[in-house]
């Protein structure tokens, strides 16, 4: 897999440089002039993957300090940042084995999954390859990582399912 994803950065770096189309078919190089061969460029580029053993905080209360110090979920993986502008579960795009749409509650942090991705160059503030995350499948439930599973038990309401309890905000017209 990680030899697929090198594979993949290394062909979306190339057409960064070539100016093939991309995904929306319109010709964009923002690597035109560069090479390949130059191993010093190239090795600033910035990666969507890191090495959860060898990655550093660059930024933060953190700064400076390996990321699985201060996250156990980090130590022994490689870490895939992508993200979306889309909102995949309401567009029917988060599903489980069976294509049966998914909740934002059903998929969570440290739920196994097959991702479709598409790795893209860009040019900005710095240069390189970016993940853009199209669609998720659940293949089967890890533990959860981060945390609360309930974002709202940080407030200290009643449990709503439980019998006999008024609506705590019946009176504000809520």
């Amino acid at each position: 897999m990680m030899r697929d994803l090198q594979a993949k950065c290394t062909e979306a770096i190339r057409r960064g440089i070539d100016g093939e189309p991309g995904r929306d078919g319109k010709s964009y190089a923002p690597f035109a002039g560069h090479s390949m061969d130059d191993a010093d460029w190239v090795k600033r580029l910035g990666l969507p993957v890191e090495d959860g053993d060898t990655a550093v905080f660059t930024r933060g209360d953190n700064v400076g300090k390996l990321k699985k110090d201060v996250y156990k979920e980090y130590e022994g993986h490689w870490i895939l940042k992508a993200g979306t502008k889309n909102d995949l579960v309401a567009a029917g795009w988060v599903v489980d084995q069976n294509r049966r749409r998914l909740t934002a509650n059903e998929l969570y942090s440290g739920a196994i999954v097959r991702a479709n991705i598409w790795l893209y160059p860009y040019r900005q503030d710095n240069s390189g390859v970016g993940a853009m995350l199209n669609a998720v499948v659940k293949t089967g439930d890890g533990e959860r990582i981060g945390g609360e599973t309930d974002p709202l038990a940080a407030f200290g309401l009643p449990d709503a399912s439980a019998a006999g309890v008024p609506d705590p905000f019946a009176g504000m017209g809520v």
